[in-house]
């Protein structure tokens, strides 16, 4: 019975995680291309709070693991959306406006008989935010690489990849010049 529990257990949190790799993907899909299309990015800040909610579920070490490494690629991918230019958030496609002008492009007004319907094609704030945390490391993330080449791997590194003994000794008889 302890294996049944086990496997079941297991079961539902590979669920979780090809569901919540999904969500992460589809989101991904509505921004590709420089997409700046206010309902896109309003539907990827969904995907990506279904996505979050679904991740929490995945409970399996091996699970959390590949999870992670997913994750890796999808920040680098989020993040990318986050370093557009300020015009490209009111949704205009002419990136080289004012931002004061872009602000006025962004917003419409269509008169349809006796009635005025405005609308906008500027981003929404919170759909900024979700996209913008979900290229966040969390806080409590654990690196996993942290360990750094010992004294007694210099001399086999300096056999096999002297470039990068070269870096590695001058990085650390130079410390100031990076600091």
């Amino acid at each position: 019975m302890r294996d049944d529990s086990k496997a079941t257990l297991e079961s539902k949190s590979k669920f979780y995680l090809e569901a919540s790799l999904a969500a992460y993907e589809k989101a991904d899909e509505q921004l590709r291309n420089g997409n700046n299309e206010r309902v896109r990015w309003i539907q990827a800040s969904r995907m990506l709070a279904h996505a979050r909610a679904l991740s929490a579920s995945v409970k399996d070490e091996k699970h959390l693991l590949l999870l992670e490494v997913h994750l890796l690629k999808y920040r680098e991918l989020f993040t990318r959306y986050c370093t557009q230019p300020a015009q490209f958030f009111y949704g205009v496609t002419e990136l080289s406006l004012s931002l004061e002008n872009a602000a006025h492009a962004a917003t419409k007004i269509e008169l349809r008989g006796d009635v005025k319907t405005h609308f906008s094609t500027e981003i929404p704030e919170e759909a900024i935010r979700a996209v913008w945390e979900a290229a966040q490391f969390p806080e409590e993330y654990k690196d996993p690489i942290g360990k750094r080449f010992e004294e007694a791997d210099m001399t086999k590194l300096k056999l096999l990849a002297p470039r990068i003994h070269q870096f590695v000794r001058h990085r650390r008889d130079h410390p100031r010049a990076y600091t």
